[in-house]
């Protein structure tokens, strides 16, 4: 059996890679900053990525790692000044060096959670993994770092790299600070959402669960290479603000205000992961939002 070290275990996406990951193939571990519930088949390792000496305090504990899956991040809050997220960004990258520097040299493969923040405003679409990285967020300037660290890392070992850029993941558990979440929690409350701009603004959401499965994709494909992780299926914000209207039973109506934010429409080619990887994506939007809608309402009562 190889064994599996995961960071970022219990986040949004970890906490639905874990049980996808099969137990009949491998052992698996989770740094995490504080005990989870992962039951016996994971062993947790309390570090915190950021902290050198908590890292070199782990090496031994790690030392017979031979798959890593990285996908502990942080996303900023709104409120956040600048300089917050560049701190924020700088710390994250850190610490994958923190954790480079005590894994064993003779690790196997790595899976790193990437995201399309790195491609910045899109210069054409679809987007594949040709197209041009010009990160405009401290966020997605700190994936593509990253990027750049595990390649060197990698090149260096011969060890094969897996890179999923991810797009916007949402599903049960998601933050509360992103889109979907928001316009539920309002609708649910019987408010009106609240739309900037006509609503035209494309994107293509992808849910946790099929985000997860690309992991293990990943996982049992070992290629080394960039991919484009995503539904493939392209939505309006207004489009999705009226599935969750229609869901709700509620008789609302967004409120339009005034634009904030150019607009920006993303679209993506997802045909490499699908051949190479043998990804894609199988929970409708609908039916995604139907699912979290609901668990929503069951965490209220």
């Amino acid at each position: 059996m190889k064994n599996v070290l995961i960071t970022g275990g219990t986040g949004f996406l970890g906490s639905h890679v874990i049980p996808l990951l099969p137990k009949e193939s491998f052992t698996i571990s989770a740094i995490v900053r504080t005990p989870g519930s992962y039951g016996s088949n994971v062993r947790a390792i309390v570090a915190d990525l950021t902290n050198g000496q908590e890292m070199k305090n782990i090496k031994r504990t790690i030392d017979d790692t031979d798959i890593l899956i990285h996908l502990a991040a942080a996303m900023p809050k709104a409120s956040c000044t600048h300089e917050e997220q560049e701190s924020l960004q700088e710390a994250q990258t850190q610490g994958l060096r923190h954790l480079l520097d005590v894994l064993h040299h003779k690790i196997k493969h790595i899976i790193y959670a990437s995201s399309i923040d790195v491609f910045g405003v899109p210069r054409s679409l679809p987007i594949d993994e040709t197209h041009p990285t010009e990160p405009i967020t401290e966020y997605g300037k700190a994936k593509l770092q990253s990027e750049t660290i595990l390649r060197e890392f990698c090149d260096e070992r011969g060890c094969p790299l897996t890179i999923l850029r991810i797009t916007q993941i949402y599903g049960e558990g998601e933050p509360a600070i992103k889109a979907i979440p928001l316009f539920i929690r309002k609708i649910a409350a019987g408010e009106a959402p609240i739309l900037f701009g006509d609503g035209s603004d494309e994107r293509d959401y992808i849910n946790v669960i099929d985000a997860a499965r690309a992991i293990v994709c990943a996982l049992e494909h070992k290629t080394n290479g960039t991919f484009v992780i995503a539904s493939g299926t392209t939505v309006t914000l207004k489009t999705v603000v009226e599935d969750i209207v229609r869901i709700s039973g509620k008789k609302l109506q967004p409120i339009y205000k005034e634009r904030q934010k150019p607009k920006l429409n993303f679209r993506f080619d997802i045909s490499k992961a699908k051949r190479e990887l043998g990804f894609e994506a199988f929970i409708p939007l609908s039916q995604g939002l139907k699912i979290q809608y609901d668990a929503f309402l069951s965490a209220t009562r």
